[in-house]
């Protein structure tokens, strides 16, 4: 019976950014935010909103950042596409993602150990609840899990008539970075109110020559305005501004 190469296809999803800027947001180092999926057979299998799928290697979101080597596997490919079968049906469905508890990287770690008995790198496995042991993950929590609440699954686990090619090959839509909600609009104050503009005196006639308030005419020749001292001037609207942070 033959062998398998199993391997794990790490990416580094911020560009270095994670590293750069977690311990000053975290108070820890992060070496980054991590997306997997498992290589075997010449296939990619990974997990996410959408389900299970496969395509070939480094055709979800480019090369990978890291290519672990996990082991070596006698399992035949129609064995663990069963598996696939059972996970897919019931706790690896669509709607059981979860990105801080149930993801890609938990999928990728009950794999390997099904294919090698091996799991993948612990880094990546705990690093959701790495942050949110930090005060800023308590605090962002709660925005994760109401987005999550709208995350619904985009398919099923589907068979195909050829054993190789049971999972979808099509990869994910990756939401859009203009699409996903800044950090930097949860955390920026409130908007200081702009002060009121306070509205001129209205301007009294002057009595006539027989002590009466003289009435205006409705031919009469508009008053001339009046010139009013700069201590009669509205105050001018101060100026503000806004904090953002990202």
């Amino acid at each position: 019976m033959g062998t398998t190469k199993v391997q794990v296809y790490v990416y580094e999803l911020t560009n270095g950014m994670a590293r750069a800027m977690s311990r000053s947001l975290l108070g820890i180092e992060v070496e980054g935010v991590w997306h997997t999926g498992i290589v075997a057979y010449n296939q990619e299998y990974f997990f996410g909103s959408h389900g299970i799928s496969s395509v070939l290697p480094g055709g979800v979101i480019g090369q990978p950042t890291e290519i672990v080597d996990i082991g070596e596997t006698e399992i035949p490919i129609e064995l663990f596409e069963e598996f696939l079968l059972e996970l897919a049906n019931d706790r690896f469905h669509g709607t059981k993602y979860h990105l801080l508890e149930h993801n890609c990287n938990n999928f990728s770690n009950e794999v390997a150990q099904f294919l090698t008995g091996n799991p993948i790198p612990a880094k990546i496995v705990n690093l959701p609840s790495e942050v949110m042991k930090t005060p800023f993950g308590q605090m962002i929590r709660p925005f994760i899990e109401s987005m999550m609440g709208q995350v619904n699954g985009m398919g099923q686990f589907q068979p195909h008539q050829q054993p190789s090619t049971l999972l979808s090959a099509q990869a994910p839509i990756l939401p859009q970075p203009s699409t996903i909600p800044q950090l930097s609009n949860i955390l920026q104050p409130p908007s200081i109110p702009q002060p009121l503009t306070i509205p001129q005196p209205s301007i009294i006639p002057q009595p006539s020559a027989a002590g009466s308030i003289a009435q205006p005419s409705s031919s009469s020749t508009p008053a001339t305005s009046t010139t009013h001292s700069k201590s009669d001037a509205a105050p001018s609207d101060s100026s503000h501004h806004d904090f953002d942070l990202d």
